[in-house]
């Protein structure tokens, strides 16, 4: 099951209350063998530079024109 209300939250460290949310936060996609392409909606990317190579490496799938750039969908990046 997908904990939705922490998927959304901008914060999920760890908390007393709850020392497992980094774990489940965390584990967003997990993939036994293969998932077919169609499944997916959009491809996010945290900067252009992976954009393109997420876009290469789709080549002519219809799925490369719905790479996006999501920089705020990443956990971390804006402390470097």
């Amino acid at each position: 099951m997908i904990d939705w209300p922490l998927m959304t939250a901008e914060k999920w460290h760890n908390a007393l209350e709850d020392n497992d949310r980094q774990r489940r936060r965390m584990a967003e996609l997990l993939v036994h063998r293969e998932v077919p392409l169609s499944v997916f909606h959009e491809v996010a990317a945290y900067s252009e530079p992976y954009a393109g190579r997420a876009r290469s490496a789709l080549g002519d799938h219809p799925l490369a024109q719905r790479v996006n750039v999501r920089p705020g969908w990443y956990y971390g990046y804006e402390r470097r």
